[in-house]
């Protein structure tokens, strides 16, 4: 399938995305109960994926994913900072991997690893209050992972529709509001979906999961919203100076 069905077919597959009131955030009963403080992490690099959504089809946008990816990193350590909770420097760096033997093999290695568990992580995530997800103590072969107290994974999928998208899927909703007298929202709008995981850098388990969706240009750096919607997400993390 090509051209603008693709185009309608993919934007409808990114609609229904849930998009909730407010970001859920659910965390292991240690971290809730304080038996484990979280006072460092080490985040690594998030995981982004942002598409151009138009009439022609639908198209990845590689420079902007990685620009968002370094942005969320940063923002998820100024939130963190506002809980007391520190972040140790990236060890990923560009030269780090060129240069660190076996580096760039343990990254991707423990980043596979929580895909496949994020397989029913995300889309069982109620399941962290139970304590039933874990990576495994091989998270703790990720550089001196003794220095910190637990790894935070990000996914995100972001979409940006061109103004024809958006113009189609507006006239649509109005067709369908006046047929059904519904309201209706066709998603072809730009949103953001991600989740932000901690695991606990010596055994692997889930400490906390937090699902979101940001509704707006979230390439915008001048638009809070997504600062708001992070801020948010990370608000359910017990301070480190918490007693």
């Amino acid at each position: 399938m090509k051209g603008p069905a693709a185009a309608v077919a993919f934007a409808a597959m990114l609609a229904l995305l849930p998009v909730p009131v407010a970001a859920k955030q659910y965390l292991h009963p240690a971290l809730k109960s304080k038996k484990r403080v979280v006072r460092s992490v080490l985040i690594l690099p998030p995981q982004v994926e942002v598409h151009r959504i138009s009439m022609k089809g639908s198209e990845s946008l590689i420079r902007e994913a990685g620009e968002l990816a370094d942005r969320l990193a940063r923002l998820i350590a100024s939130h963190l900072k506002d809980r007391q909770i520190a972040t140790v420097p990236d060890p990923f760096s560009e030269s780090a991997l060129k240069h660190g033997e076996g580096l760039q093999e343990t990254l991707t290695r423990i980043q596979r690893k929580y895909d496949m568990l994020a397989v029913q992580l995300h889309k069982r995530p109620k399941d962290v209050r139970k304590g039933r997800f874990s990576l495994g103590d091989e998270i703790s072969t990720l550089p001196a992972s003794a220095s910190y107290d637990a790894v935070v994974f990000v996914r995100a999928v972001g979409r940006l529709p061109t103004a024809g998208i958006t113009a189609a899927g507006a006239a649509r909703d109005i067709l369908t509001s006046v047929i059904t007298g519904f309201p209706e929202s066709s998603g072809t709008v730009p949103a953001l979906q991600s989740y932000i995981s901690l695991g606990d850098s010596r055994t692997g388990e889930i400490l906390f999961i937090a699902q979101l969706v940001t509704v707006g240009d979230f390439m915008e750096v001048s638009d809070f919203r997504l600062v708001k919607d992070y801020g948010k997400a990370l608000a359910e993390i017990p301070p480190a100076s918490q007693k």
